[in-house]
């Protein structure tokens, strides 16, 4: 019981400090001009763009995979093919409109 109450006050303690870090952070960079916004969106921006990298990966061993084990899908492949053209299709139309909302502002 009084290991897990100390526990408890260290993890609290622990991230009170942290906050406390993250605010100073924030403070700091607003002095020099960088507001919360613009570091949210490099943050987004980085998140962003390692997802993407990812997901590239992973396309590539799914390729690389079903080369190698001479896989055919049939007509399941063929309707998934489908798909995913028509979710290509739609995220770039997306992407443009976020583009171009972002050029309004």
């Amino acid at each position: 019981m009084k290991k897990q109450t100390l526990l408890g006050t260290a993890i609290l303690s622990l991230m009170l400090m942290l906050s406390g870090c993250q605010s100073a952070y924030y403070s700091a960079m607003e002095k020099v001009g960088v507001h919360k916004r613009d570091i949210l969106i490099d943050r987004v921006e980085e998140t962003k763009d390692s997802q993407q990298e990812s997901q590239e990966e992973f396309q590539s061993a799914l390729e690389r995979l079903t080369t190698l084990i001479n896989f055919d899908g049939g007509e399941l492949q063929d309707a998934y093919n489908q798909l995913n053209d028509d979710y290509e299709s739609s995220l770039a139309a997306a992407n443009e409109v976020s583009n171009n909302i972002n050029k309004v502002e």
